[in-house]
């Protein structure tokens, strides 16, 4: 349960972030301006499901195919505006 609690308030911060950038500053790590577009999305989605691929948690169900999908699906979500915050 707390898994899907954490995947759908993620999924709403990043859908506000690609909503705001434009008008509110997000930096990142360095200080630099990050634009949330959905190009810059998508890297980040690859980049952590290549994380997770590589090192997975002890206690992770599913195969990497099952990861694969739900990145898929989380990022479509994100980009069509499917979430429901409460």
């Amino acid at each position: 349960m707390e898994d899907l609690a954490t995947d759908r308030i993620y999924r709403v911060m990043i859908a506000q972030r690609m909503k705001h950038y434009p008008t509110v500053p997000i930096v990142d790590e360095s200080g630099k301006a990050a634009a949330h577009t959905p190009e810059f999305i998508s890297c980040i989605f690859d980049e952590e499901l290549e994380k997770l691929l590589a090192n997975p948690p002890k206690d992770a169900f599913g195969n990497p195919e099952q990861f694969k999908v739900a990145r898929q699906i989380a990022e479509g979500m994100v980009r069509n505006g499917e979430f429901d915050p409460f």
